[in-house]
């Protein structure tokens, strides 16, 4: 371990997590909310064109967000595990 405590370590890994998993929520919300308008665009039969790209973009900001918290979870666990053994 380099000359900085377990606590100090895991402190800066848990900051970090609860950042990401904060700005996922966020993200989260922000498709949950696409979801809502194009349900209510359905319901006042809008253009289907326009349901369905909305609907597939609302489905492109979950999934991505998915990907990257999934991403940023694995790239904060591999510093953490390379700062306490190293």
């Amino acid at each position: 371990m380099n000359s900085h405590s377990l606590r100090q370590i895991l402190f800066e890994s848990v900051k970090h997590i609860l950042a990401g998993a904060i700005l996922f929520v966020v993200i989260a919300l922000i498709a949950i909310a696409l979801s809502e308008f194009v349900a209510y665009l359905d319901a006042k039969h809008y253009n289907p064109y326009i349901i369905k790209g909305l609907a597939g973009f609302e489905y492109f900001i979950f999934g991505l967000d998915l990907i990257l918290a999934a991403i940023f979870l694995i790239r904060t666990l591999y510093k953490f595990v390379r700062e306490v053994l190293c």
